[in-house]
C-alpha cells in the first residue's frame, strides 16, 4: 500500500487521516505544533479541533514535515488557503514530488493574487499529479461516521480513481470529476454566499429570502465559472449545490456564523478574535471575487453587497435595498 500524508491538523484534516486509517492505509498526519503532536501521538486525541474523535491506533503523529514527506506516495494537503504556498515551498525543498499524487483538501483563493490553489500547487510541484477534494464535508459530521459525499477532481481520470479509492467506505462517498477549477471555484465562492445567509439569517429575513439567496448565489457562482471555463454541470453537483446548502444552512459552518456575528454588528477583526484567530474563508473570497468579476465585467450583485458590507462597511439594510430595487431581470443562470 502506498503510504499517505495529510498535511494539517484542523479538524477537517483530522477527519481525512481518520478516512484514510479506518480503510486500512498507513498514514501519518503532520501536524505543525510539536506538542501537539507528541499528545496526539499518546493520547490519539485531537484536543483543539475534534476532542470527540479517538483517533486510530495505526495512525502516526510528527511535526518533522521532511520525515513526513520522504516515504509518502500520497499527500493531501489540508492547510488555511493563506498557508498553502508556504507548504508548498517547504515541499518543493525536501521533495521534487515528481509523479506523487497532491490533493488540494482547501477552499478558497490566495489573498493578493487572487489564485486558486491548484494553481499555486502546479506553481512549486509541477511534475506532480494533481486532484482537489471539495464538497458539502462537515469534519464534525464525518468524525461521527455520518454519511457524506464528496467530488475528487482531477485532469487525469486514473489520478481520481486512485484518490476515490483511499477515500471510499462505508461513510465517505467521494465522486470523480475532470473539472477542477469548476470543483475549486464551486467550493470558494459559496463562502460569499454562506455569509450573505447568515446576515439575512441573523436579521431575521425568512426562508423566502434565504431561499432566494441560495438560488441566486448559485447563478453568481455558475455565471463567474463557466466565463471562466468551468463546465456548468459541475455548479449542480456536490461541489455546487451541494456544498451551497450545507454552508449556508449549517450550524457547523464558520462563514453563516461570520455572517451571523456581523449581523450583530461585530467587525471582521472581531470575528477572526473570536475564532481564535482561525481565518474565515468568506472574507477572502469577497475580496477575490470582486476584484475578478470587476476585471471581466460580470454582474455579481450578492457579491458586490457582500464587499460592500465587509469591506466598505455599509449597513447590510441599505445593501438589501439595492439588491430589491434592482431593475427587473429573465431568470436565468448566466
Amino acid at each position: 500500500m502506498n503510504k499517505i500524508a495529510v498535511l494539517g491538523a484542523g479538524s477537517w484534516g483530522t477527519a481525512l487521516a481518520q478516512i484514510i486509517s479506518d480503510n486500512g492505509y498507513p498514514a501519518t498526519l503532520w501536524v505543525r505544533n510539536n506538542n501537539l503532536a507528541q499528545t496526539m501521538a499518546t493520547t490519539h486525541l485531537n484536543t483543539v479541533y475534534l476532542p470527540q474523535l479517538l483517533l486510530n491506533k495505526n495512525l502516526s503523529f510528527s511535526s518533522d514535515l521532511e520525515s513526513v514527506l520522504k516515504e509518502a506516495e500520497v499527500i493531501f494537503l489540508v492547510v488555511p488557503t493563506h498557508g498553502m504556498r508556504d507548504i508548498c515551498k517547504r515541499i518543493a525543498a525536501h521533495n521534487n514530488c515528481e509523479h506523487k499524487i497532491i490533493i488540494s483538501c482547501s477552499k478558497g483563493f490566495e489573498i493578493v493574487t487572487n489564485r486558486t490553489m491548484s494553481a499555486i500547487i502546479t506553481e512549486y510541484l509541477p511534475l506532480s499529479n494533481i486532484a482537489v477534494l471539495s464538497g458539502p464535508n462537515h469534519a464534525e459530521e464525518i468524525a461521527e461516521k455520518k454519511p457524506a459525499a464528496s467530488v475528487i477532481a482531477s485532469s487525469s481520470v486514473n489520478v481520481a480513481k486512485s484518490v476515490q479509492t483511499i477515500l471510499l467506505n462505508s461513510y465517505f462517498r467521494p465522486y470523480i470529476s475532470d473539472d477542477v477549477l469548476g470543483v475549486e471555484l464551486a467550493g470558494s465562492v459559496k463562502n460569499i454566499i454562506a455569509l450573505a445567509a447568515g446576515m439575512a439569517a441573523g436579521l431575521k429575513l425568512g426562508d423566502n429570502c434565504q431561499a432566494a439567496l441560495l438560488t441566486r448565489g448559485m447563478s453568481e457562482i455558475t455565471r463567474l465559472g463557466c466565463k471562466l471555463g468551468a463546465k456548468e454541470q459541475t455548479f449542480f453537483g456536490l461541489a455546487g449545490m451541494g456544498d451551497l446548502i450545507a454552508t449556508c444552512t449549517s450550524t457547523h459552518s464558520r462563514n453563516r456564523r461570520a455572517g451571523l456575528a456581523i449581523a450583530r454588528g461585530d467587525s471582521p477583526k472581531q470575528i477572526t478574535i473570536n475564532n481564535a484567530g482561525m481565518v474565515v474563508e468568506g472574507f477572502n473570497a469577497t475580496k477575490a471575487v470582486y476584484t475578478i468579476a470587476k476585471k471581466l465585467e460580470l454582474e455579481m450583485p450578492i457579491t458586490n453587497s457582500v464587499y460592500n458590507i465587509i469591506y466598505k462597511k455599509h449597513s447590510i439594510t441599505s445593501e438589501l435595498e439595492t439588491l430589491m430595487e434592482r431593475s427587473g431581470k429573465t431568470e436565468y443562470f448566466f
